[in-house]
């Protein structure tokens, strides 16, 4: 028998450990059985045959499982291949005829016993069997029921069978066997009491009327006599068994009856581990398949807590199954709602098993979990799944308000009274109260979202209020205000606490504002709008403040400035703004905002914005009323632009999120000013410089005109007060991960480095930042002593053998944290190089958010294309410093700059200039622009007065960001899209010619140097190429200025005896390459053709005549001919004229080319790397010539002949290359050479002298040396 090698190695997959690639191998196995069309191979079918029935009494466990699945899934595809007599008659030759010759053999014989009748059920061939056949199999298979270490695996396979035959076969195989089973059942409990309950229940349901001698009549497990026994077999039992008892169990509500005596067993504090995972198994099968009602009864609160206790330390020895099986639970109940949907649709059911069965729900598991354990997501470790996190971030939809409600309370009680939940919790006890208050306002946040998550109706508010003001309650507790009456705690609720409140309430206040109204339909034309809904909970909060405050605000205002008139302001404006007006409700909702954080950290800056919002608010009504402004003051657009630039640089992600939201809508509604670019632009063409570090530290300091002045808000609030910064406090609550300065990394990454190339002060700079790192070290240390026990050493830092702390334990740590923080930020200096180029990197990056939402959603050409020029002018300053950064070449930078930034990047990375691919991303936007959009823009540039200025700024712009060395492929095919958009835009005019002539202009001054000067341009080449091909508009205007270089090159080459120079030659190679890329672009039917008539013709005709010219008698006139002195200028020459040839045949022109000069062309007398594009041209032309007027068959009809004429060519002078070899062989004797199948013979390889090395020869010509070294040093570290 002959089988294929890699068909014998999928047995050796088969009979391996390994899950994945065992399947995979089965699955190759049974496919390989049978050809494509379905027919058997009878010689792999008899081998596997035999194969896997041999594999049965395989020695190993993980082969004799492997070649039983084999098995089953071979009779289940392909009943046909193997019949059940041919089966029977393999079991008899290779399992129940052969005779163990050693223990470990008569081992492997009995699981082959056991496995034969299993192979027969899985493979549901057991029903198909008669008495005569069945009964051998299952004798032998019986007959193993003494052997203790059997049993259990006897008693699973002894209730498939049941359940498989007949009854009557049943009752004769099996009535003896069952009277065993029940004597050993009644008269002791054995670790095999689960097995044998099993069997006897399918038995007797199986055997419904019939006698079986000693057995009872039915099996009632809630009965008296059953119910020990019941108890036990779980406590006995493991794994599968236990499901299954669960099953029947619950099917006979039996376990109603057994569960308050077996949960307390399984409960106890001294129970086994054994009993801890039965426990769990039992809680898990029943959340995944018996549904709400038994789910309540067995979730109750020991249960609960002990599944949670099992979760909550890594060391427990059923950590893991715990977390397994929990994490299974959670994902099987909210697996109908984790779809993923293309539109908002009803909160589906959960679907039924096809036996009836189905999860529970995610509101009851919900209920239970936040009723019986509400902090059990504190108390989990931090790898282990928080089931109520889990249950509100994936199936929120599906939980009901009330239980959300319920549970919203007990978190508020928590805060206020933490006390009170830690009796008779004693994984409690240890945590310290502000971490369960922390943990209580973050979870009582995610709550909230829950409930408020949108769709929801303003309506709801109402009943949440008190929650919602509970975060500003305990928030104003910074400043020392009584509390309400209800809100009254044993224990004072310090800072840290306090400001765990105020990060809280900005979260959901954030994740409110990032779900919008347009949130679910995505259009290129709109950006999400405001939701009301967040304006109405804005303004209830505000009230509730005035209301609380009322009292005590002449107190508070002595810390916060004009609290009250902000507080009045921001009601009224929430008040004016209507939900049509989407830009004034995201003012009102931004002014409100503000003044909650401003409320939590009052400073001088936020109180003039809030100002500045509310006059903005106030003029922009004024306007749109009618009424004229007195004063000669700036703009509202660009003041409300000022606004954003102030709040955007702020640390708290809330306030930067709702100034993107505010200034989206200020581009969208059009009234944004050319002021409001300038002000951003200011912004990102700020650069940190050794002037301008030294102007800023300075006494003397002066603002340049027309720059926003920002500042570093983290420094300097660190002087005026120690804890004033949420940042710092977020590391006092549970899952802190999430902190307000996350984007100084994500910006790090994208900054290019500043280089400080004033050598006059370096040593200035070198002692500052000397100053830097002490300063940094010092800082570590401090964080390390804080951290305790849970910091690691150097050494440690990469090791995963340490120990995991929990949330609780960390949190024990965070008073120490903050305190080291706070000692940091007081004695940090006031502006460093590094801090500084840290925020202003910062602010610049955020400011390209601006850009992008300019880019993608204006349609106001005053602010649209400055924006442009503004980017285009970027993305080269990026492209440079990319370039810089990693050379193409080793640069030796100055020691001094070498060891700046070396230090630098310990402290922080400067920000100049933000990464090309980020800022080529936001050019690219253009492209993206819904119709309506660039309907709208092209529109409006076109009724500029000065529109043919604007573009035309556009396009230097365009020209200055081309002349950068080799770009990237995707940087020239961003600025080549821009380019098409400014044509795309101007083409649009009435009458297009004028304006696009002026707007074309600098691009053809450059391009005329490009195919003309004997200087090479400073635009990269694929640049032009690229427009060319892409752009007709550009083709179209730069055609005349090609046209006349190429001819003027022609008659200047053939009036002067002198030849031009490399320059001349390289300017007219680019000159070919770009005819060259227009024809291609006109043969693939880019352009309209009309616009290029007779341009191929022309070229082709004075090209072939410029050819004709040439005395080819001559070898040294072809050599010094200006086409074939370089192979570049030879290689664009023809190309052109393969090109000019395709093109000028389909607009229907007839070219001629005489024979004798294609014949030429073919065997020029130069050198072989110029003569092959010159022969390529002449067969294509010749080819061409030959296949005119053909149809498409004839076409390919004569193409495969010339295939085929090639290869006869080929194995031609491969038979002349053997008959020189042989005959040269015999002649001088040397070693024989061996012949390959095409006829092609190489000589043997000689024998390596080092290992790893061979030297095979290709030819005789080829001269066999010695192998020597004479670098002996090398030779001897080789």
């Amino acid at each position: 028998m002959t089988v294929d090698r890699n068909f014998l190695d999928l047995f050796w997959a088969i009979s391996g450990q390994d899950r994945t690639k065992r399947y995979e191998a089965i699955e190759q196995l049974l496919s390989s059985l049978t050809d494509n069309n379905g027919k058997a191979k009878p010689e792999y079918v008899d081998y596997t045959k035999e194969r896997l029935v041999k594999g049965l009494k395989s020695f190993s466990t993980d082969a004799r499982i492997g070649f039983s699945q084999t098995l089953c899934s071979l009779l289940c595809k392909h009943p046909s291949l193997v019949t059940n007599s041919q089966l029977l008659e393999l079991f008899n030759k290779h399992i129940y005829s052969t005779a163990a010759s050693s223990t470990k053999e008569e081992k492997s014989v009995k699981y082959a016993y056991i496995l034969c009748p299993r192979v027969l059920c899985e493979a549901d061939r057991v029903t198909q069997l008669k008495l005569d056949q069945i009964k051998p199999v299952v004798d032998r298979f019986l007959s193993l029921s003494s052997t203790s270490n059997l049993k259990a695996e006897i008693l699973s396979v002894s209730q498939l069978l049941v359940s498989k035959l007949p009854p009557k076969l049943v009752h004769k195989l099996f009535s003896d066997f069952a009277q065993k089973v029940w004597q050993l059942f009644s008269l002791t409990d054995s670790e095999l009491l689960g097995d044998q309950l099993l069997f006897l229940l399918r038995l007797r349901r199986r055997l419904k009327g019939l006698d079986v001698g000693g057995l009872p009549a039915s099996f009632d497990l809630s009965s008296k006599m059953f119910r020990r026994k019941l108890i036990k077999s779980f406590q006995h039992s493991t794994g599968d068994t236990i499901l299954s008892l669960v099953d029947e169990a619950v099917e006979q509500t039996a376990l109603k009856t057994i569960w308050p005596k077996l949960s307390g067993l399984l409960c106890d504090e001294n129970a086994s581990v054994r009993c801890r995972k039965t426990l769990m198994q039992i809680a898990s099968h029943i959340i995944c398949q018996h549904g709400d009602d038994w789910t309540r009864y067995i979730l109750s609160e020991p249960v609960i807590l002990v599944l949670i206790r099992q979760m909550s330390k890594p060391t427990l020895s059923c950590f893991e199954d715990a977390c397994s099986l929990m994490r299974q639970c959670l994902q099987t109940v909210c697996a109908p709602y984790t779809k993923k949907r293309a539109a908002v649709v009803q909160p589906a059911e959960p679907m039924d098993s096809d036996d009836g069965r189905r999860s529970t729900s995610p509101s009851t598991l919900f209920s239970c979990f936040a009723e019986f354990h509400p902090t059990c997501d504190l108390i989990c470790a931090h790898s282990a799944p928080k089931p109520l996190q889990f249950l509100m971030n994936f199936a929120h939809q599906a939980i009901g308000n009330e239980a959300l409600v319920s549970y919203a309370n007990k978190l508020v009680r928590l805060f206020i009274q933490p006390k009170s939940f830690t009796v008779g919790h004693p994984d409690l006890d240890a945590i310290d109260q502000n971490v369960l208050r922390s943990f209580a306002a973050f979870q009582l946040q995610r709550v909230l979202w829950c409930i408020l998550r949108p769709p929801t109706s303003s309506v709801l508010l109402g009943s949440i209020e008190q929650f919602l003001t509970f975060f500003v309650t305990f928030g104003l507790t910074i400043y020392n205000l009584p509390l309400p009456a209800e809100y009254q705690s044993e224990t004072p609720i310090g800072r840290s606490v306090a400001n765990t409140c105020w990060l809280s309430f900005f979260r959901l206040l954030t994740q409110l504002a990032s779900h919008s109204e347009g949130a679910v339909q995505k259009s290129h034309d709109k950006v999400p709008a405001p939701h009301s809904l967040l304006s109405d909970s804005l303004l209830l909060v505000t009230k509730a403040i005035t209301e609380l405050l009322d009292a005590t605000i002449d107190q508070l205002e002595t810390s916060v400035p004009r609290l009250s008139s902000h507080l009045h302001q921001s009601i009224s404006l929430l008040k004016k703004a209507r939900s049509e007006d989407k830009l004034g409700l995201a003012m009102a909702n931004l002014h409100a905002v503000t003044l909650l954080y401003y409320l939590s950290n009052p400073s001088d800056t936020l109180n003039v914005l809030i100002d500045d919002l509310a006059e903005c608010f106030k003029r922009r009504r004024n306007c749109h009323k009618g009424h004229p402004l007195n004063d000669g003051g700036p703009a509202w657009p660009s003041v409300l632009t000022d606004v954003v630039l102030g709040l955007i640089s702020n640390p708290s992600i809330m306030l930067r999120s709702f100034a993107r939201t505010l200034f989206d809508q200020l581009i969208v509604s059009g009234d944004a000013s050319k002021e409001c670019v300038r002000l951003i632009c200011d912004v990102s063409n700020i650069r940190v410089d050794r002037r301008s570090v030294k102007k800023v530290d300075g006494d003397d300091e002066e603002e340049a005109e027309g720059l926003i002045a920002f500042s570093d808000e983290e420094l300097d609030t660190a002087e005026e007060k120690d804890d004033a910064d949420e940042e710092l406090d977020a590391e006092t609550g549970p899952n802190s991960e999430i902190s307000e300065d996350k984007e100084v990394n994500e910006t790090e990454s994208d900054q290019s480095e500043q280089s400080i190339s004033d050598p006059e002060s370096d040593d200035d700079l070198e002692e500052q930042i000397d100053m830097d790192e002490a300063h940094l070290t010092s800082f570590r240390e401090r964080i390390k002593t804080a951290l305790g026990p849970a910091a690691l050493g150097e050494d440690e830092v990469d090791s995963t053998s340490y120990r995991e702390f929990t949330d609780a334990e960390m949190f024990a740590q965070d008073e120490a944290l903050a305190a080291a923080f706070r000692a940091n930020r007081l004695s940090t200096p006031k502006r460093t190089i590094a801090e500084r180029a840290r925020s202003l990197g910062q602010l610049k990056m955020r400011c390209l958010d601006q850009f992008e939402c300019i880019l993608q959603h204006s349609s106001q050409p005053e602010v649209f294309w400055p924006t442009i020029t503004h980017m285009l002018n970027l993305a080269k300053e990026a492209c440079v410093a990319e370039r810089k950064t990693h050379p193409t070449e080793k640069q030796d930078p100055t020691r001094n700059l070498k060891k700046l930034r070396q230090r630098l990047s310990d402290v922080a990375r400067s920000g100049d200039l933000p990464g090309l691919q980020r800022v080529l991303e936001i050019l690219k936007r253009v492209t993206s622009r819904g119709l309506n959009l660039e309907s709208q823009l092209t529109k409006a540039t076109l009724a500029l007065p000065n529109v043919a200025e604007t573009l035309a700024t556009v396009t230097t712009a365009i020209v200055d960001a081309s002349k950068v060395g080799s770009p990237q492929p995707y940087y020239l095919n961003v600025i080549t899209a821009i380019t098409q958009f400014v044509f795309h835009v101007a083409s649009a005019c009435s009458e297009p010619e004028g304006l696009l002539v002026t707007v074309s202009e600098p691009l053809l001054e450059e391009f005329l140097i490009y195919v003309t000067s004997t200087r090479k341009s400073s635009i990269a080449g694929g640049f032009f190429l690229t427009l060319l091909h892409q752009s007709q508009v550009f083709a179209t205007q730069a055609t005349p200025l090609m046209l006349d270089a190429f001819f003027k090159f022609l008659e200047s080459a053939s009036s002067s005896n002198k030849a031009p120079d490399g320059a001349q030659l390289f300017a007219h190679t680019n000159c070919c390459n770009a005819l060259g890329m227009l024809f291609q672009a006109l043969a693939e039917k880019r352009y309209d053709d009309s616009y290029f008539s007779k341009v191929p013709k022309r070229i082709f005709t004075r090209s072939i005549r410029f050819l004709s010219g040439l005395d080819y008698d001559s070898v040294e006139d072809v050599r010094c001919f200006v086409w074939f002195s370089k192979l570049s200028v030879a290689t664009a020459v023809f190309n052109l004229l393969t090109w000019a040839t395709k093109v000028a045949r389909k607009q229907g022109f007839e070219l001629i080319l005489e024979p004798k000069l294609i014949q030429i062309l073919r065997n020029l007398p130069c050198k072989s790397v110029i003569r092959k594009p010159a022969r390529k041209f002449a067969n294509f032309f010749n080819q061409s010539v030959n296949a005119e007027g053909l149809s498409k068959e004839e076409k390919q009809a004569i193409k495969a002949q010339r295939k085929q004429a090639r290869r006869a060519r080929r194995k031609e002078k491969a038979l002349l290359r053997q008959e020189k070899l042989v005959a040269l062989n015999k002649s001088k004797g040397a070693e024989r050479v061996k012949t390959t199948q095409n006829g092609i013979e190489k000589p043997k390889a000689r024998k390596p002298l080092k290992t790893g090395e061979s030297h095979h020869v290709p030819s005789l010509k080829r001269k066999h040396t010695s192998y020597k070294r004479k670098d002996t040093k090398k030779q001897k570290l080789s």
